[in-house]
């Protein structure tokens, strides 16, 4: 996930937390995290506030060639932040 410059301290969007995910998830199927590794990941993506803090989270994985979910699927990152009582209140 390659930052524009002076961007890192932009508030991430619900969006960005999901394509950060999606990162992962990618990066777990390929074998490149372990289990622990990747729900460790996963947790730090879904309280990241900044792309900043999201591209610590994604740091040395690339990304794969289609995140990209179907309109009409779940998010998510809103179904993980409601399982584990995360907020973007501060």
């Amino acid at each position: 996930m390659a930052l524009e410059e002076g961007r890192g301290g932009l508030r991430a969007s619900d969006a960005d937390r999901e394509q950060a995910v999606e990162v992962l998830k990618a990066a777990f199927v390929q074998d490149w995290l372990a289990k622990a590794e990747f729900e460790a990941h996963v947790g730090r993506a879904l309280a990241s506030r900044t792309y900043a803090e999201l591209a610590a989270v994604t740091a040395g994985i690339a990304a794969p060639l289609s995140t990209v979910q179907p309109p009409d699927a779940p998010s998510p990152v809103l179904e993980q932040r409601t399982r584990r009582k995360i907020s973007q209140a501060g």
